[in-house]
């Protein structure tokens, strides 16, 4: 998820084209959606296996919620968005 983070964080308003409703970005978020989401779907499955995370979240959730996230960046402070997906990250994982 991190690294997801820098890349949108590299490529300036990324994150806002794919969840935009201007029909010039229309394909961009079903090929995100097409590309990443079986990396996820797997990555949180062997999470979800091991017992390490929760399994009542839908991995696809979990891709908008760090998108979202990186919307939501502050001007200025280039980490805000990857402390965010950290806390984020860290409200998955299984509690004893």
């Amino acid at each position: 998820m991190q690294i997801y983070v820098r890349f949108l964080g590299t490529k300036q308003g990324l994150a806002k084209a794919v969840s935009s409703d201007d029909p010039v970005y229309t394909g961009m978020y079903p090929l995100f959606e097409k590309r990443l989401r079986p990396a996820v779907d797997s990555l949180f499955a062997g999470a979800v296996e091991e017992r390490s995370v929760r399994s009542d979240v839908d991995p696809g959730d979990i891709l908008a919620a760090v998108s979202t996230l990186c919307l939501s960046a502050h001007v200025g402070r280039p980490d805000h968005a990857a402390r965010m997906v950290a806390l984020l990250i860290e409200g998955l994982r299984r509690k004893p």
